[in-house]
C-alpha cells in the first residue's frame, strides 16, 4: 500500500519526470566515467550531463514547492479559521493529487466535529435550564422552612409565604384573605 501511495503522490505532484531524469542523468554520468572516451569528449559530455542534474534538480524543487507547499499553505489557512471557531468552513476540494483525499478526510471531520459541538451546546443549555429550575425549587423550599421556623404567628406566617409566593410568580402586588 505504501508503494501505491508513493506511486501516486510522485505522478500527481508532477515529480516523476524530474526525479526519473536525475536518475538517468546520474547513471550516464557514471557509465561515461568508465568508458575510455578520446579527444576529449568526456569533458563536455560530463558537463552537459551535470547542468542536466541541476536542471532536473530544480524542475524537482520547484514541483515540491508549487505542489507541495501551495497545498499546506491551504490547510494551514483552514486550520486558523476552524481554530477560531468557524467550523463551517470547508477546504476546496483539488481535482486530483494525494492531497485530495486528505482534504475530504479534513472537511468530513471537521463537520463532524461541528455537529458534536452543536449536539453538545444543546445539551449544555438544557442541563443549565433545568439546573436553574432545580436552584429556584430549592431557594423557595428553603425561604419556606425559614419562615415556618421563624414565624411567631399565623399572620406573620402568610405575609412572609405571600412575599415567597410573589417572589415565584413574578407578580408585582399579592394579597390573602383569611375567612373565619
Amino acid at each position: 500500500m505504501n508503494k501505491e501511495i508513493f506511486q501516486r503522490f510522485l505522478t500527481s505532484t508532477g515529480l516523476f519526470l524530474p526525479l526519473m531524469a536525475v536518475v538517468l542523468l546520474s547513471l550516464f554520468n557514471s557509465v561515461l566515467h568508465w568508458l575510455p572516451l578520446t579527444g576529449g569528449q568526456t569533458g563536455i559530455v560530463s558537463i552537459l550531463l551535470f547542468g542536466g542534474i541541476l536542471l532536473a534538480l530544480w524542475r524537482l524543487v520547484l514541483a515540491i514547492r508549487l505542489n507541495i507547499a501551495t497545498e499546506l499553505e491551504s490547510i494551514d489557512q483552514w486550520s486558523e479559521h476552524v481554530t477560531m471557531g468557524r467550523l463551517g468552513d470547508r477546504m476546496p476540494i483539488p481535482e486530483k493529487g494525494t492531497f485530495r483525499s486528505i482534504v475530504i478526510q479534513l472537511n468530513t471531520m471537521c463537520g463532524e466535529l461541528a455537529r458534536l459541538t452543536y449536539y453538545m451546546d444543546a445539551q449544555v443549555n438544557k442541563h443549565t435550564f433545568r439546573l436553574a429550575q432545580k436552584t429556584a425549587s430549592l431557594k423557595t423550599l428553603y425561604e419556606v422552612a425559614r419562615v415556618i421556623n421563624h414565624s411567631n404567628n399565623l399572620d406573620e406566617l402568610l405575609s412572609e409565604f405571600l412575599v415567597i409566593l410573589k417572589g415565584m410568580v413574578n407578580a408585582q402586588a399579592a394579597m390573602v384573605r383569611i375567612c373565619d
